[in-house]
C-alpha cells in the first residue's frame, strides 16, 4: 500500500479527472500489486529442463521453504497479542501518544504537534505509558508462568520465552 501511495503521489500530475480520484487511486494500487506479483514470480521459477535423462543420476530439485518458521510466527503473534492487550488498557491519550511516539516513530516534538499538546506532556505520557505497559506485560507473564498457559516456545527446545524477549520499543 505504501508503494502504491508513493507512486500515486509521484504521478499525481497525471491524474486527468476523467474518473473519480478514488477510482484512479485504486487502479494505481492494482497496477502496483500486479507489478510486484510479476517481479516475485520470476524469483520462484526454477528450470527443470537441465535435468539429466538418467533417473538415478538426476538430483532432485529442492526448493527451500521461504515461509517463516511456524514456531517463530506463533511466538511473534503471541507477543503482538500481549502488546495489543496491554495497549488497550492504557487511557486513550496515553495510548495515542505511545502509538505516535514509539510505534509510529515520530519525535517528541512531532508527537506534541500532532496531538496539539506541550512537549513535557508527551514526555510524561510516554514515561507513564511505558511504566504501565511494563507492569501489564509483567503481570501477564507472571500469571502465564504460574498457570503454564499461553507460554511461547522457541526453536526446537521446549524452553519458555524469557520476559526480556517480549519487550518492545514502548515497553523499554
Amino acid at each position: 500500500m505504501q508503494q502504491s501511495f508513493q507512486k500515486a503521489f509521484l504521478h499525481l500530475h497525471q491524474f486527468e479527472g476523467r474518473s473519480s480520484f478514488s477510482t484512479w487511486l485504486t487502479r494505481v494500487a492494482i497496477n502496483e500489486a500486479r507489478m510486484l506479483q510479476r517481479k516475485s514470480r520470476g524469483i520462484r521459477e526454477v528450470s527443470i529442463d537441465d535435468s539429466d535423462s538418467n533417473e538415478e543420476a538426476a538430483i532432485a530439485v529442492e526448493i527451500p521453504d521461504s515461509g517463516p518458521d511456524p514456531e517463530v510466527s506463533y511466538s511473534q503473534q503471541e507477543r503482538e497479542g500481549i502488546l495489543f492487550s496491554a495497549m488497550n488498557q492504557l487511557t486513550p491519550g496515553m495510548r495515542k501518544t505511545i502509538e505516535l511516539r514509539e510505534l509510529g516513530g515520530l519525535s517528541t516534538r512531532e508527537t506534541a504537534q500532532a496531538m496539539g499538546i506541550p512537549v513535557p506532556t508527551v514526555k510524561a505520557r510516554v514515561f507513564r505509558g511505558r511504566q504501565k505497559l511494563r507492569e501489564t506485560v509483567k503481570r501477564y507473564l507472571d500469571s502465564a508462568w504460574i498457570t503454564g498457559s499461553k507460554t511461547s516456545r522457541t526453536g526446537g527446545d521446549t524452553k519458555r520465552v524469557p520476559q526480556e524477549q517480549l519487550a518492545c520499543n514502548a515497553c523499554g
